[in-house]
């Protein structure tokens, strides 16, 4: 079984641990199943017959390949984690962040997509100018996939693959962001009416003290007139 791989990939003791050798990117690609682009969105914890836990993690996809299209979630696993009942910690395992943007290589196992060798199958996507850089999670300084601009990523991986990346349709992090964007927008406009509303009652006030003011000074003059006749 494929699961012996897996396991033989770790070195059993008290936790786990693996001693990783640098991949070329080429290799990298050659081996991976699927490829994901996206943003990690949550992450949790599932027990698993041969590690004990797995760790869960959900991404909105921007681009993938070799994924069932159309999802609005990516669901990817890697070994380890923590939980009420396990606490396996696997040296290398990958890290990922809620909200950080990454590109994860694949492999599919008893039908789920598994972040391939561990760290180094994860790329943090960081944007310095108007370019997307990829940072491999292990090897951050290597010369060769340490550093790798996603424009040069895709264009290899298509051309290794033979294949397109799927661009993701209106993803339910865009939905999100615009839901939250409107969520703004009508706080500010309802503080605008409200404000506008108080403005009204204010202008309102102000007239009705002026005419009691006028007719205040009116019945004055009139009481005047009428001592001034009786005198």
């Amino acid at each position: 079984m494929r699961w012996i791989f897996f396991c033989l990939t770790f070195v059993i003791s008290g936790t786990y641990g693996t001693t990783f050798s640098p991949v070329s990117l080429k290799t990298q690609l050659e081996q991976s199943d699927a490829i994901v682009k996206g943003v990690v969105n949550s992450q949790s914890h599932e027990e698993h017959p041969v590690f004990g836990i797995m760790t869960k993690v959900e991404i909105i996809p921007e681009q993938y390949f070799g994924v069932v299209s159309g999802e609005d979630s990516i669901y990817v696993y890697y070994p380890g984690g923590k939980s009420d009942s396990h606490n396996i910690q696997i040296a290398g395992s990958p890290v990922l962040t809620v909200g950080e943007k990454v590109v994860v290589l694949l492999n599919e196992q008893d039908e789920r997509l598994w972040i391939s060798n561990l760290g180094l199958g994860k790329y943090s996507v960081k944007r310095i100018g108007n370019k997307e850089i990829m940072v491999n999670q292990i090897f951050p300084e290597h010369p060769e996939f340490g550093h790798v601009s996603v424009k040069r990523f895709t264009r290899l991986a298509e051309w290794i693959k033979k294949a397109k990346f799927v661009e993701a349709s209106k993803s339910r992090l865009d939905y999100q962001y615009e839901m939250e964007r409107m969520k703004k927008k009508n706080k500010t406009e309802g503080r605008s009416i409200a404000s506008a509303g108080e403005s009204r009652e204010q202008s309102e006030g102000k007239l009705h003290i002026i005419w009691l003011v006028i007719l205040l000074g009116g019945l004055g003059a009139l009481f005047q007139i009428l001592k001034n006749r009786r005198l």
